[in-house]
């Protein structure tokens, strides 16, 4: 398990950070052919962004919302209500059929701010080779290419926090469409992962998907969790980009 430097703290005073990740794929991802199961149910995505909106409006949570080139196309509306309620909007590579070449260019334009954070890599989606180091000079470049840990690590010239997940902490090992488990599960396990993030003092990002833990029944149970991650008083709730910002820091002290 990944240790912290003595004597750091999380902003606030918090003992471990949490962040919220909405990976969008976009309905142009099941007509580019892909055959993938937890892909079935792609038309319900602006329901399910919609009900996640209300839902963290509901608890005051901002979380970093993943745009593929496929839901920009379909969903520009959606991406500009994200930024203007105030989560992050940021790119991802893992596409079903020629991403973007300058899927971040293209989404900073449609939000008319920078873009700081790119996915390449998440179980069960397509992956992409980005043509070069993703990072940036703002502080706030990150990124997520699949690899695990507890902590974020930092990559070097150009800059850019590497964002650790883990299979155990997506919506698709749960609830995939064809062999969901009980939301129980999911639950259980998060809450389970969220008192070892809590003891040792780590990080927890979790990645859903608004076509499934979008929908009425499911979302539910993500607000149960988020309420028990609230009711503790402990956890810092940030999106990637102030979690990438407070490593930069962090790695310069």
């Amino acid at each position: 398990m990944d240790e912290l430097k003595p004597g750091f703290q999380w902003p606030g005073g918090h003992r471990c950070a949490l962040s919220i990740v909405i990976h969008v794929p976009g309905f142009g991802f099941s007509e580019a052919g892909t055959d993938q199961e937890d892909l079935l149910g792609l038309d319900y995505t602006p329901s399910g962004i919609r009900n996640i909106f209300r839902m963290l409006d509901d608890l005051d949570i901002r979380a970093t919302f993943a745009f593929t080139a496929e839901s920009h196309v379909d969903l520009p509306d959606l991406i500009r209500e994200a930024h203007e309620r105030g989560h992050e909007v940021s790119a991802s590579f893992c596409s079903a059929g020629g991403a973007m070449i300058d899927l971040t260019g293209t989404l900073s334009e449609t939000i008319g701010e920078s873009v700081n954070g790119v996915i390449t890599r998440i179980p069960g989606f397509p992956t992409s080779e980005l043509d070069e180091d993703w990072g940036n000079d703002s502080g706030k470049a990150w990124l997520i290419d699949g690899r695990s840990g507890d902590l974020p690590t930092m990559q070097r010239d150009p800059d850019a926090t590497l964002i650790p997940i883990s299979p155990y902490l997506l919506d698709t090992t749960w609830l995939s469409p064809v062999r969901p488990l009980p939301p129980s599960s999911l639950l259980e396990t998060w809450m389970l992962a969220l008192e070892a993030q809590r003891q040792h003092g780590l990080f927890m990002p979790i990645i859903v998907h608004p076509h499934i833990i979008g929908r009425a029944g499911l979302i539910g149970t993500l607000t149960r969790f988020l309420d028990d991650v609230i009711a503790h008083g402990d956890v810092w709730i940030a999106r990637v980009d102030h979690i990438a910002a407070t490593w930069q820091v962090y790695h310069e002290i």
